[in-house]
């Protein structure tokens, strides 16, 4: 936590949630401390109880563990920090593509390239994203609201073959 710039204060309140989401995810308490820390530092938080208790159920409630979270936040979690999507949103998002056997750092940069990809789209990905009625969907500060955007997508492939969804969002998200 100090390696991260935590001050005496900000790591002996972090401390106890901490410990608790490790214990109770079996997750080595320095690497669930450089989790917390580095994804606290991304999403721009400042309550590790909020964060811990996000990862925990996460990993309680989808196939991933905290330590795959952290990998997946490692390269995702800049790129949403700076978007704005809440540190909640990423790790629904996470999980759901962890229940598809996409886990790790292979979600996280998933996810990062299709935000990428979202943020500025080529001809080809704005021409099927019109095709199908997908919009980049952002909350009242601008904002992109990552919920909102799944939400959009399933709607927007409701009726789609396998085959098409999944060249649609080939396209989309690359």
């Amino acid at each position: 936590m100090a390696m991260a710039g935590w001050d005496y204060a900000k790591m002996n309140s972090a401390l106890i949630p901490i410990m608790k989401m490790c214990e109770s995810t079996e997750t080595d308490l320095a690497r669930g401390a450089d989790i917390v820390t580095d994804a606290m530092t991304a999403f721009k938080m400042t309550e590790a109880d909020k964060f811990c208790d996000i990862l925990a159920v996460a990993s309680s409630a989808t196939n991933t563990s905290v330590d795959q979270m952290g990998e997946a936040f490692k390269y995702c979690a800049p790129v949403c920090g700076g978007l704005g999507i809440s540190a909640k949103d990423t790790a629904v998002f996470l999980g759901t593509l962890a229940n598809q056997s996409i886990k790790g750092s292979q979600a996280g940069t998933t996810l990062r390239k299709g935000l990428q990809n979202l943020a500025k789209p080529t001809k080809e990905m704005t021409t099927q994203m019109k095709k199908y009625g997908i919009e980049l969907k952002t909350t009242k500060d601008g904002n992109i609201d990552l919920y909102a955007q799944m939400v959009n997508v399933r709607q927007a492939m409701k009726g789609l073959s396998a085959e098409q969804k999944e060249q649609a969002i080939a396209t989309i998200f690359g």
